[in-house]
């Protein structure tokens, strides 16, 4: 009878401990890295597409094909063909992402030399 007792007891506690670790590993992130990874990227969540769409509107195409001298960018330049050359040229697609960051520092710093030029009036 104690040795049945003592049997369940434990079987009770192994069943807890396990029932325990299992909620503690589904309350943890699934990919601990990708918290810490994304945190300083400044294209995380911006697709390529979009990417484009702001160069070409802040660049156009014909300066575009002069700072990044591809084809897709100087003749017959489109978003699609753009899109798809892009896709399969990680170095093309390196150039276009470092242009994107590039134009995103310029703008924020004629804001900030824009509102420095209004706070002196």
């Amino acid at each position: 009878m104690a040795f049945s007792l003592r049997l369940s007891a434990i079987r009770f506690r192994f069943f807890r401990i396990t029932e325990t670790r299992r909620l503690i590993a589904d309350s943890r992130p699934k990919n601990k890295n990708m918290e810490t990874k994304q945190k300083n990227n400044p294209l995380h969540g911006v697709t390529l597409e979009n990417i484009v769409n702001h160069l070409v509107a802040y660049y156009g195409w014909e300066k575009l094909g002069e700072l990044i001298n591809i084809r897709c960018f100087n003749y017959d330049p489109n978003v699609k063909s753009s899109l798809s050359f892009l896709r399969k040229t990680p170095w093309a697609r390196t150039k276009v992402e470092l242009l994107y960051m590039k134009s995103l520092r310029d703008i924020a710093k004629a804001e900030k030399l824009k509102i420095a030029k209004n706070n002196e009036i």
